[in-house]
């Protein structure tokens, strides 16, 4: 069966400015709840008497709107980890440098670094602008299967390269992405070409695996 096209894709996803609570786990959903619960310390602010009881108040709802609002970005930031790591999809209009007519899959790279505009559920990456953006869990959609991976042995491979570049730069860690992923190519050697399996995309599974997943920095806007 093939798999569903991009606009059902998109037509089943959760709005972006949605999907970072949608998608977090049952425990941070919770503790999220929990500190999002500011109506109580309004209500109380109207039966209080004395300016001790009011400084107080104040005090304590501050906290709380800093611990809410840094724990919100945690969330936004875990969101998008998965998005540049392929376990969850993000489909969108692109609105430049051209417009597409019908919703189009955002590819995991563009996630590594983007300008995320939250409540327009938009975002800006490598000159390229999507609105109206959805994600989605594409393990959950009906008839959805997992794309094959890249040709059988090319994971040797790259962790074999990984290894030989991090042992000539203890550091490779630390650098950026793209410039990981072109030290991988060229520990391989070859011609690069599509189906190869050492596109961004792929190679980013292998250099999380080693270094951990990279934090995006985001606005909250």
């Amino acid at each position: 069966m093939a798999n569903p096209g991009n606009r059902e894709m998109w037509e089943n996803g959760v709005p972006l400015n949605d999907a970072w609570f949608e998608f977090a786990n049952p425990d941070a959903k919770r503790r999220y709840s929990e500190l999002s619960a500011l109506e109580a310390l309004n209500e109380q602010a109207g039966n209080m008497r004395t300016g001790a009881d009011m400084s107080k108040l104040a005090a304590s709802a501050m906290q709380k709107w800093l611990e809410y609002g840094k724990f919100q970005s945690e969330l936004q930031e875990l969101l998008l980890d998965e998005l540049f790591n392929d376990q969850l999809y993000a489909y969108g209009f692109r609105i430049a440098p051209s417009r597409s007519r019908a919703p189009v899959r955002i590819a995991a790279e563009l996630f590594e670094c983007p300008d995320i505009g939250w409540k327009r559920n938009k975002m800006v990456a490598r000159g390229s602008t999507y609105s109206e953006i959805q994600i989605i869990d594409p393990t959950k959609i009906v008839g959805w299967s997992k794309p094959h991976p890249g040709p059988k042995g090319s994971g040797d491979a790259i962790r074999a390269a990984i290894a030989a570049a991090q042992s000539r730069n203890p550091n490779f860690c630390a650098i950026p992405r793209k410039s990981a992923f072109d030290l991988i190519r060229q520990e391989i050697g070859g011609t690069y070409s599509d189906g190869s399996g050492l596109s961004d995309q792929n190679l980013a599974k292998y250099v999380n695996a080693v270094c951990g997943t990279r934090r995006i920095k985001t606005n909250s806007e």
